[in-house]
């Protein structure tokens, strides 16, 4: 087994332990804290198991990850997967400049309509 899998595996193996504390001591401990356990908990135990499993997967099938890493590597699909990110960033800003219209329109709280327009006009950088 791969350095990379067994961390993988660790990650889960410390999610759940979170997972278990949460619950266990859920009692002596504040909400916020109890909280912080679930989410974090969760998150690392079905990252942790989600990598751990395609990690076995690619040892178990050597080819099939030859296949990905030709592609992931071919310059026409690194090209055609830009324009797309760049298509579906410039979409992206525009509905987060269409909400600060929508807010505008009802009345709604000015630093909503400021934060909006600051997304936008500061994310406008990395897509042009």
């Amino acid at each position: 087994m791969r350095t990379k899998t067994k961390g993988y595996l660790a990650l889960a193996t410390a999610g759940i332990l979170a997972l278990l504390i949460a619950i266990v001591c859920g009692g002596e401990l504040s909400r916020k804290a109890q909280g912080i356990l679930l989410g974090l908990g969760s998150m690392g135990a079905a990252v942790g198991f989600a990598r751990f499993f395609c990690g076995r997967y690619e040892e178990r099938h050597p080819d099939q990850r030859r296949k990905a890493e030709i592609e992931n590597r071919d310059e026409r699909n690194r090209d055609i997967r830009s324009r797309s990110q760049a298509a579906a960033g410039q979409a992206l800003q525009w509905a987060v400049i269409a909400l600060a219209w929508v807010n505008i329109l009802r009345d709604g709280a000015l630093w909503i309509t400021l934060s909006a327009v600051g997304i936008f006009c500061g994310d406008r950088k990395s897509v042009v």
